[in-house]
């Protein structure tokens, strides 16, 4: 209440100290918050720069969004000749604070380009944690400058490897992932610097780093031998649902690991029967399934059908087409039969029919949706394509069930092609 009834007693370095203070107690209350930014948009030519910085990253840290405030710092700090004063610890504070609010913009792309080029001039005083922040930061802004990650990929090379804590390594991977930038030489020292700190990583970051490695197509044969022997050792109930449906996933798609390894993630999936299931991590462990066949778990299969029909009406598109593909790859269709009736129910699902078999019923659930789904708005060219590939190997494999389908059903089906062909 004082600062807002005497703004003009108060110096711009007694605002900077107290908006730290707030911050290190965790001190989010909004009368406080909103003078703090107006004394900062009356007065910012008289912050020094960190300040500015700290302020910023206090309003992240603290979760209080001030659009107003955000853009006239990252308009202030956008000029080049700010900027250039700026060291690496105010540019990891400052695109933190923008990365955490989620803060985007034409003011925060000029900022985060400028930023960019004044980091390459100080890339050799960068260091890992500082890395890890400001790649992290860019990322979930998806502001993906290949400079930059040029930049910061020598940086993180250069640094010694005790320098990192095990999750920088791992923020610093996911950040690469993020942005799809594939740098396998980067990737593979990243790895290397994890020899003998496997046991450090928590959950996420033993997920971060197999999916990282899986979406670039990279691979570390030490690292993930480590990983191996980790997985099969531990208690993976500490393994959140999405976690656990990211790593499975993430290996089967780097083809690694054996009847061991998928034993121990798929049973563990198996046994989260009171776990909220998202559509992506059903979809996920089918597709992990379906690549590692050999080691094809069915309690989980017959789970994840389950938890299918429960939220049926809650699938989009692309989960609802690569689970019912995975299904028919893996002709586990029939589990359908299986699921307590008050799943289908549940999910919304059409009536069977008396002479329906489980499979036919379940397809037929299926493409119904995704005709009423198309209806709503029309499949892009990418959903049409892989909807079709469905429809193909759907007929392939069950032909006479695709006989059976109803003949509007098949009318759906044959509009996806643009010419007729023996699929349909």
């Amino acid at each position: 209440r004082k600062l807002r009834a005497e703004m003009t007693t108060f110096r711009a370095a007694d605002v900077a100290h107290i908006a730290t203070a707030a911050c290190r107690l965790n001190h989010r209350d909004p009368a406080l918050m909103e003078a703090i930014a107006a004394h900062v948009l009356r007065g910012m030519v008289a912050y020094p720069l960190f300040a500015l910085c700290n302020v910023a990253n206090c309003f992240a840290r603290l979760e209080y969004s001030h659009r107003g405030l955000m853009d006239a710092i990252a308009g202030f700090l956008a000029e080049p000749s700010r900027a250039e004063q700026l060291f690496t610890i105010d540019i990891a504070s400052l695109v933190f604070a923008f990365g955490q609010l989620g803060h985007s913009g034409p003011a925060t792309g000029a900022l985060l380009e400028t930023c960019a080029a004044r980091l390459q001039q100080l890339h050799h005083e960068i260091g890992g944690p500082n890395c890890a922040t400001i790649l992290n930061s860019y990322a979930r802004l998806s502001e993906c400058n290949p400079e930059l990650f040029k930049t910061l990929a020598r940086s993180a090379i250069e640094t010694r490897p005790e320098s990192f804590e095990v999750h920088h390594i791992s923020v610093i991977m996911n950040a690469f992932a993020k942005c799809s930038v594939r740098r396998p030489q980067t990737m593979h020292l990243l790895g290397g610097f994890l020899e003998g700190r496997i046991n450090e990583l928590s959950p996420q970051n033993v997920a971060n780093i197999a999916n990282a490695f899986a979406k670039l197509d990279c691979y570390n044969h030490e690292l993930f031998v480590s990983l191996q022997r980790r997985l099969v050792q531990e208690d993976l109930s500490a393994y959140k649902l999405y976690e656990l449906a990211i790593l499975t996933h993430s290996l089967a798609k780097l083809k690694f690991g054996g009847a061991a390894t998928y034993s121990a993630l798929f049973g563990e999936a198996a046994l989260r029967t009171t776990d909220r299931w998202e559509p992506q991590s059903v979809a996920q462990l089918l597709d992990a399934m379906r690549r590692k066949l050999a080691h094809l778990h069915e309690p989980l299969a017959e789970l994840l059908v389950e938890r299918f029909l429960r939220d049926f009406r809650k699938y989009a598109v692309h989960p609802l087409t690569q689970t019912a593909w995975c299904l028919v790859e893996l002709e586990v269709l029939d589990l359908a039969g299986r699921a307590p009736p008050e799943a289908a129910v549940e999910g919304g699902l059409p009536q069977r029919s008396e002479d329906e078999g489980a499979a036919l019923w379940l397809m037929r659930a299926v493409l119904e949706r995704m005709e009423e789904q198309n209806g709503e708005r029309a499949l892009t060219a990418t959903q049409q394509k892989y909807v079709q590939q469905l429809i193909r190997d759907y007929h392939y494999k069950h032909e006479v069930d695709y006989g059976l389908l109803p003949q509007r059903t098949k009318a759906f089906c044959k509009s996806l092609f643009d010419v007729p062909s023996s699929v349909v």
